[in-house]
This record gives structure tokens, C-alpha cells and sequence, in this order.
């Protein structure tokens, strides 16, 4: 796998959003009446959750799990076994130009300033894209992080090379072929028990797997969405 550059400095929050396990509460979708041109893919109508509850399994160490760019204790719910003190560093990536960027904790004024020059030269479509990218959680201990968040969407960009691609409620039971859209998916892995495991393409993605992160590799620049099968009456008899 081709190593990513890391921005070895702590990020100013520019964009909002959050995380998400194998239990999610989401309000209503939305569904956007648009046709969107994103890498050279055409999408007509597209959906999203505005906001939902979300229950993060963490095990002590590195996690590769669906979430935001936001790491605040006003975003813990209640009840969680875990708050932001128990998380060491969480890490998001910009999926276009493939390089990590620190997002907890807080950086200092000199810190935010350095980061703010960076974040500007990369193209704003990736700035968007980052808040629904997976995430890398470096956890103190093992246990439930509760969080409040906001936004997810029914299509997915990718770009050509690796990905960290996180599984929303809007994969479910599709597997990454069915899901896979105008994108030429080469190979995926999740990251369980420090180790890399190769993902089945053609695995149907199960409630249990939803907040995980994959690491997928595409062959181009494309978007991620499912393709509805059209139901239809059987044919009449030709006699």
C-alpha cells in the first residue's frame, strides 16, 4: 500500500461533522433533486442525513472508523464510557492529494495559521470530501465513544489511488461491487487487531460492519452510489 504523507502538526477544525459505529439513531434523510457532475461521474438526485447519534466501538490503540472533523467535549452524549480525554490523536486525510492531516487535539494559534496555508492549497472538493472520509482514532482505552453528528451522504468521491472510505447505513446490505458506481475498485482492506485484513468485494455489507473504515483502492477518479435494480412486470406471452 502506498504510503500517505502526514502533516506532523495539529489541524485548525475548518470543516464540522462527526462519528459513527455499528449503532446509529438518524433523523429523516433528505433527498437533493440536483443532477451533480463530480468526477466525471453524473448523479441525478442524491440523499443525506443531516444529523444522527452515533455509538463508536473503540479497542485501545488505532481505529479505522467512520467520523467527522470535529473532537469536542460539547459533542459527547451522555452515558459514554469514553470522552475526547481518552482519545490520544485522531488523524483525517484530504482523499485527493493523500496527505493526513492531525484533527485532535486543538492546535495552538501558531499551529492553526501553518495549517490554514496548507489546507488552502488543496482543492475544495477534497476540503468537502474530508468530512465524511473514515478516520483514524487513536484510543487510550478500549470502550463506547457517544457522539452527536451531522451529515452523510448516499454517494461517495473517490479518487484514483487509495481511499479511506467509511461505511454509512446507506451501504447496507449492497456489497462494494454492488455499491462501486463509476469507480474501478481494485482491492479493499479493513484494519482490525493492528493488522490489515483483505475485504471481499462482493461481501454484503452487514449491519455490524456499518462505521467501519475501509482502505479501498480505485483505479480512477469516480463517485461511489448504488444502482437501484428496476422493477418490472414479467413479459406478456408471445402467443
Amino acid at each position: 500500500m502506498k504510503k500517505l504523507s502526514i502533516i506532523s502538526c495539529f489541524v485548525f477544525l475548518l470543516v464540522s461533522s462527526i462519528v459513527f459505529a455499528s449503532e446509529i439513531e438518524p433523523s429523516d434523510f433528505s433527498f437533493h433533486d440536483e443532477t451533480v457532475t463530480f468526477n466525471s461521474a453524473t448523479i441525478e438526485g442524491y440523499r443525506s442525513y443531516q444529523q444522527y447519534d452515533i455509538f463508536l466501538n473503540l479497542t485501545r490503540g488505532w481505529n479505522l472508523v467512520m467520523a467527522g472533523t470535529s473532537f469536542f467535549d460539547e459533542y459527547v452524549l451522555p452515558g459514554s464510557e469514553l470522552g475526547m480525554k481518552d482519545i490520544e490523536v485522531v488523524f483525517g486525510i484530504f482523499p485527493a492529494s493523500k496527505q493526513y492531516i492531525p484533527l485532535h487535539p486543538q492546535p495552538d494559534e501558531k499551529q492553526q495559521e501553518k495549517l490554514k496555508k496548507i489546507i488552502s492549497s488543496t482543492i475544495p472538493e477534497e476540503r468537502e470530501e474530508i468530512k465524511t472520509t473514515a478516520k483514524w482514532i487513536f484510543a487510550k482505552k478500549s470502550g463506547i465513544l457517544k457522539l452527536k453528528s451531522s451529515v452523510f451522504y448516499d454517494v461517495i468521491a473517490l479518487w484514483d489511488g487509495w481511499n479511506l472510505v467509511a461505511l454509512n447505513t446507506f451501504l447496507e446490505d449492497a456489497s462494494l461491487n454492488d455499491y462501486k458506481g463509476s469507480c474501478k475498485i481494485l482491492k479493499a482492506y479493513e484494519f482490525k487487531d493492528n493488522r490489515w485484513i483483505r475485504w471481499d468485494l462482493d461481501k454484503a455489507i452487514e449491519k455490524s460492519d456499518l462505521g467501519k473504515g475501509l482502505a479501498i483502492k480505485t483505479g480512477n477518479d469516480c463517485v461511489m452510489y448504488g444502482s437501484e435494480e428496476k422493477m418490472t412486470p414479467p413479459a406478456l406471452p408471445e402467443d
